[in-house]
């Protein structure tokens, strides 16, 4: 889990060996997070 400044915690998801990910392949993958760069 990912605390965001103790306002809400994210589940966090890896997958390092390529079962069933197709032409992805293996390796780590990050957390990709969409934010509004509006905002200060």
């Amino acid at each position: 889990m990912i605390d965001l400044n103790g306002c809400r915690k994210l589940p966090v998801y890896c997958n390092m060996d390529g079962a069933g990910l197709g032409d992805c392949g293996g390796g780590g993958w990050t957390l990709v997070m969409k934010i509004n760069g509006a905002e200060v």
